[in-house]
Formats: structure tokens, sequence, C-alpha cells
């Protein structure tokens, strides 16, 4: 991995051109050791070993024999921490049976990231917040959109209107504003009729209770 970074960065860094472009170059690429430690510098030797003279810009013409030495850092591809974008983030609110829920959904570029905890819901007053952990692998990914989602279940809210934040690694990321209201509970439709017979059963047997006799004669 060290030698495809070594490549590119030299790669990017100059241009090689041959004074003669039908010749070949020979170039030697050397380190000053095998083994390197994460955030050390290394020294890296590039020699000219062909016949043919190169012309870096910016640089006098580089004869055979000579050399040029780059330093650099050694590094790793890891999981570093993310915090999205608010464009990348939306944020859905409904209620079903009373229970207000939200649900996230975060669309990423590829498929280098990950999360590790989507938060614990916090409430203090009206305002409603998770804090989660997002990572960026700072390495190679697939190149497709990825798009990740979960749902918060808010528990049982009092009426009111209420703020909900997403927030990643402490930072806010994208609110919502949602009400919340009281919902008067019905009956369902299958038990009004056979609810409505045994009430009407009932009120006739109090209504003969309630109805005196007639003395026999």
């Amino acid at each position: 991995m060290l030698t495809v970074l070594i490549t590119c960065m030299l790669t990017l860094a100059f241009t090689i051109q041959p004074t003669e472009a039908e010749q070949f170059l020979h170039l030697s690429l050397d380190t000053d050791r095998d083994i390197y430690i994460l955030g050390e510098n290394v020294t890296i030797t590039l020699t000219n070993i062909s016949s043919e003279t190169v012309n870096i810009g910016g640089y006098p013409a580089w004869g055979w024999g000579l050399s040029a030495y780059f330093e650099i850092v050694a590094t790793k591809e890891q999981w570093v921490p993310y915090v999205p974008f608010s464009r990348m983030v939306d944020l859905k609110f409904w209620m079903l049976d009373g229970i207000p829920y939200i649900k996230v959904s975060i669309t990423f570029s590829d498929g280098g990231f990950s999360i590790s905890d989507w938060g614990t819901v916090v409430r203090e007053g009206c305002e409603i917040w998770v804090d989660s952990k997002i990572w960026d692998w700072t390495g190679p990914s697939i190149l497709v959109i990825t798009r990740l989602s979960h749902t918060y279940n808010l528990g049982r809210l009092e009426s009111g209107n209420y703020t909900f934040t997403f927030k990643a690694w402490g930072n806010n990321v994208k609110s919502i504003n949602f009400t919340v209201t009281e919902i008067i509970p019905e009956f369902p439709p299958a038990i009004i009729l056979p609810l409505f017979i045994i009430l009407s059963v009932i009120a006739v047997i109090f209504a003969k209770r309630r109805t005196p006799r007639k003395p026999k004669n």
C-alpha cells in the first residue's frame, strides 16, 4: 500500500518527459528502510538509470545517475469520525397509536461509511435529540450511493410542540418541528352493534323491574 501511495504522489507531483519520444526511461525508486511506523517520515530516492535525459517541470534537466529525494508520511487507511451535511439527512415524523416516531435517513455518496451508534433519545422539555456516531473510511470504497435509515420511538408525549434534532459527534446536523395532539379513542365499528344490543337488553330489564305490578283480585 505504501508503494502505491508513493507512486500516486510522484505521478501527481511530476510530469516526466524524455528528450526523445521514442526512447524508454528507466527510473529506480528506493526508500530508506523496509518497515515504517505510522506517522514516521519516509525518505524516497528516485534515480534516473537510463541513458536519456529527463525533463521535470520547474527543475533542471535530469541526466543519467542523478537522483531526487522526497519525504512523505507513512499512513494507513482507517475509520475516522464523520459529520454529514444537512442536505444528506432526511427527517420524517408520524404518529401511530398515540406514539410519535421520527425516521432518520442519510444518503452517502459511496459505500465507505458506517454508523456504529444511532444514539439514544434524550429529552429536555420540548427539545428532543439523539447523538450518533458516524464513520468514514479513508481508503478505497465501492462507488455506489448508499442510504442508511433508523426509526426512533419517542414514547408517550404530552400534547404540545416539540423539536427533534439529529446530531453526529455532538454537532447539530438537522432538526424538525412537530406537534403532538391528544387523540380521543374511538370504539371499533365491529363492537358498536353488539354493545348497543347489550345496553338495550340491560335497559329493558331495569325498566321491567321498576314497573309496578298490578295487585291480583
